[in-house]
């Protein structure tokens, strides 16, 4: 009855209710800022239906979609966060800068949700504007990174250091320095990152952020991965955690914890790291967040696959990836079916996990996953090593070699050279050539292995 009532009036008296609409609500919740908020989206769509979009209504519209849009992210649905900003920055009522903000919260929406692609489309359309503001780039230059466009993700970043050099806020600084230095790091140019991420630890230390702070020295720690011994990186990353503790944000908090499990996870699985990556995932899931939820999952199910349970480690993996589905992230689904796929092999299911792998490649090909190609290559050469099928093993690890090339890992890169060189020394090949091209690399970017690998060729020869 009350939606053929609606559909009974005339359009301008529609109009006039809708505005009666807006002011009685917003009147109501006047002294609730909170609850103005969870009624953001309804007072955004009675703005718009109470008047033109250019007329006083309009500006009234986009102040509530961009809260309807915060709201929405703070909870987490940030599918629908991405829907709204995007909305808002689409308003022929938007102001520059608001438009700027708007632009730059869809585009790291759209990051949060692992579709890399669609949010450079979205944030490239104002990076070259003069008034380009930060919102922008900061989200522009990780989106960047993470699909490859490494020469760009560094162009932005040191645009935003020039940015931040200007008005001499430590904490603006911090975080455009930061952004170059993970830039840097990407591109394999450790020497060069490190001081750049010191620099930004420094600044932010000064910014009396801690939740700045805290998460910059965790990325810190994922610059000293390659320049700094393990141990370093775990006590870098125990220092961001102890900061990131005593702040109130707890996402960030969450995610250096689970990389701090991660670390542990290099030196040997361990029943700590299992602890922190399980508080990491518990909070989380209080948090809501879907994605952080996926990641720790993720990260837990590969450390009790290590620690010899791969039956545990393939219900965990599952859900994982569950929770991967529904984000829409297929680059790191990507990834954790070939985690899948390799814990299905640890558990004698061979049938099932060279089939799960081909699936994890299709995924990772298909999202433009370079670390998930690689990877998922690196799962089917280790399934055909062990079914002693040699040249398909040489195969495999050689296009495994090719994707972490691709994504400038040259030490895991290096290593698939050499597994490739040891399995085609064990079917009879002659493989010199290749040995002498991952021993070349090795002694560049993975010259701890290097014995190991010589020892491993040697035998393989006198096999053959």
């Amino acid at each position: 009855m009350r939606d053929a009532a609606y559909e009974l009036q005339p359009p301008a008296q529609r109009a006039v209710l809708h505005a009666h609409a807006l002011e009685i609500i917003e009147q109501a919740f006047a002294d609730d800022d909170t609850a103005l908020d969870a009624q953001a989206l309804e007072l955004a769509n009675h703005a718009a239906a109470a008047g033109e979009p250019r007329g006083p209504f309009g500006a009234r519209e986009c102040e509530w979609l961009m809260r309807a849009a915060k709201f929405a992210h703070n909870k987490w649905r940030v599918a629908e966060a991405a829907a709204l900003y995007a909305r808002a920055a689409g308003h022929p009522a938007i102001d520059g800068a608001e438009r700027m903000r708007a632009i730059g919260a869809q585009g790291m929406a759209l990051v949060e949700l692992g579709h890399m692609h669609a949010a450079i489309e979205v944030l490239e359309q104002s990076a070259d504007r003069a008034d380009v503001s930060e919102e922008v780039l900061r989200p522009l230059c990780y989106a960047c990174r993470n699909i490859g466009r490494l020469d760009d993700a560094l162009r932005y970043a040191r645009r935003l250091v020039t940015a931040a050099e200007v008005g001499g806020n430590a904490e603006r600084l911090a975080l455009a320095l930061d952004a170059e230095a993970m830039a840097l790091f990407a591109m394999n140019r450790t020497a060069d990152a490190l001081p750049v991420a010191q620099a930004a630890c420094a600044h932010a230390a000064a910014s009396g952020n801690a939740s700045v702070h805290g998460g910059i020295m965790a990325n810190l720690g994922v610059v000293q991965t390659r320049a700094c011994a393990n141990t370093d990186v775990i006590a870098t990353l125990r220092v961001a955690l102890a900061i990131l503790e005593v702040t109130p944000d707890r996402r960030t908090t969450a995610a250096v914890r689970r990389n701090l499990a991660d670390r542990m996870r290099v030196a040997g699985p361990s029943h700590e790291a299992v602890h922190e990556c399980t508080r990491a995932l518990h909070e989380m899931r209080a948090l809501g967040d879907r994605r952080g939820e996926a990641m720790a999952l993720l990260t837990l199910g590969g450390l009790y696959d290590e620690l010899g349970d791969p039956v545990v480690a393939i219900e965990i993996l599952r859900q994982s990836m569950d929770r991967l589905r529904e984000t829409g992230d297929m680059g790191i689904l990507s990834f954790a079916q070939a985690t899948l796929a390799r814990a299905l092999r640890n558990s004698g299911r061979a049938d099932e996990a060279r089939p799960a792998a081909l699936e994890a490649l299709t995924l990772a090909q298909s999202s433009g996953s370079g670390p998930g190609v690689a990877f998922s290559a690196l799962v089917l050469g280790d399934i055909a090593r062990e079914a002693r099928c040699w040249r398909d093993a040489a195969e495999w690890y050689r296009r495994a070699h090719k994707g972490y090339q691709a994504i400038s890992d040259y030490e895991r890169a290096a290593v698939m050279l050499a597994e490739a060189a040891h399995a085609m020394l064990h079917a009879g090949d002659d493989a010199e050539n290749i040995c002498s091209q991952a021993a070349e690399a090795m002694r560049a970017h993975a010259p701890k292995a290097l014995q190991r690998y010589e020892d491993k060729w040697r035998a393989a020869r006198a096999k053959s």
